[in-house]
């Protein structure tokens, strides 16, 4: 046998040392929508928003910044 062979051998029965498991974390997001007034805000991203966080898609506290230069007052 080759001494590569031999290293190869042994290294399979060599067992990694167990590591605690790190607790799966997801980067901070905020989602931003820009001109928030306008209707396809209104009509298909805040719907689809709602429906992304019905089927638990979305954390329970993802944060939402809707930015606009007008009031929304007529919603």
């Amino acid at each position: 046998m080759s001494p590569a062979a031999t290293k190869t051998k042994a290294a399979g029965n060599h067992k990694a040392p167990t590591r605690p498991a790190k607790p799966n974390r997801e980067p901070p997001a905020t989602l931003a929508i820009f001109a928030a007034t306008v209707d396809l805000d209104k009509r298909l991203l805040m719907p689809s928003i709602l429906n992304l966080s019905r089927d638990g898609l979305l954390k329970p506290k993802f944060p939402i910044l809707d930015i606009s230069h007008h009031d929304r007052t007529s919603w």
